[in-house]
């Protein structure tokens, strides 16, 4: 009489190969889970600062033509907001938001159309028009970012 043998479990190959599967998915999730975490953070921070930014120019637009005065930027800049690189000049309003302080600064141009359709030359005298530029910045870890929003102005 033969005797048979059947084992019922798991052997020992199909236990290490079971661990090295589990294993291989919690480290892949462990390393995509903070990309992604950090990219969706960063993506809020950007959507909250361009709806800062284009709340800022909603209010200047909203105000009198008259009231909202040109920046004084200096000559080097030919009154022009668009070439502007250091917006720490300009009077600026600090804003937190879960957790995160933006820093909105505004630069008021007068302009008057350019030559070519769609396109604005920047003057430093009164005109029926003015360039609203919103500049936004705000830090994240030790990184700074920033967006800039432009409109325009017309006198009634």
């Amino acid at each position: 009489m033969q005797l048979e043998h059947h084992c019922a479990g798991v052997s020992l190959l199909e236990l290490l190969i079971s661990v090295v599967m589990i294993t291989t998915v919690v480290m892949t999730l462990s390393i995509a889970l903070p990309k992604v975490s950090i990219s969706s953070l960063q993506s809020r921070q950007r959507t909250m600062a361009n709806n800062l930014a284009n709340s800022q120019i909603q209010t200047l637009k909203s105000q009198p033509f008259d009231l909202v005065d040109a920046s004084g930027v200096n000559s080097s800049n030919a009154c022009d907001c668009t070439t502007l690189t250091d917006f720490s000049v300009l009077p600026k309003t600090s804003t937190s938001i879960a957790g995160t302080t933006f820093i909105a600064a505004a630069c008021i141009n007068f302009v008057v159309p350019g030559g070519t359709p769609n396109s604005w030359s920047a003057q430093c005298a009164d005109s029926r028009y003015k360039r609203v530029v919103v500049n936004v910045s705000w830090t994240n870890g030790p990184n700074t970012h920033f967006i800039s929003q432009e409109s325009f102005m017309m006198r009634s």
